[in-house]
């Protein structure tokens, strides 16, 4: 990691949410290969050119096939442990307009919506603790 690039080792993801009758709901996906069942938010590298909260919602449309409205306030961050090293990872919130049918990484991963307390559940990794965050500002 001490070689590699500051741009490269930056990364951003969405908690895609839906509010409806029944409450807030999060949109997760498998890492990848998807028959692991280790849930998340989606997550990646900051394209370049792109502002942290737009790529966000670039891989939540190309990993949870969801399009909405991301907020460009940063919710959280958080440590990634990746490629022997740790990476920094910026959090926004999506309120998610549309849930497509296809999507670009639908064969590599599964998607599950999910009640909130649900989804705290089933994420076992380092984001856990911001959806424990987000359920204590909601």
């Amino acid at each position: 990691m001490a070689n590699t690039p500051d741009w490269l080792q930056e990364r951003s993801a969405a908690i895609p949410l839906i509010q409806d009758a029944e409450g807030l709901k999060i949109v997760l996906v498998t890492t990848t290969p998807k028959e692991k069942d280790n849930w998340i938010f989606p997550k990646g590298h900051v394209e370049i050119g792109m502002s942290a909260h737009d790529s966000a919602a670039k891989e939540a449309y190309e990993e949870a096939g969801v399009i909405g409205r991301i907020h460009p306030t940063l919710f959280d961050q958080y440590e990634h442990q990746k490629w022997g090293g740790k990476m920094r990872v910026k959090v926004y919130t999506l309120e998610v307009q549309d849930i497509l049918e296809h999507w670009p990484e639908m064969r590599h991963r599964n998607r599950t919506i999910v009640p909130l307390d649900q989804a705290i559940e089933l994420v076992q990794s380092v984001q856990k603790e911001t959806l424990i965050k987000l359920k204590q500002t909601r």
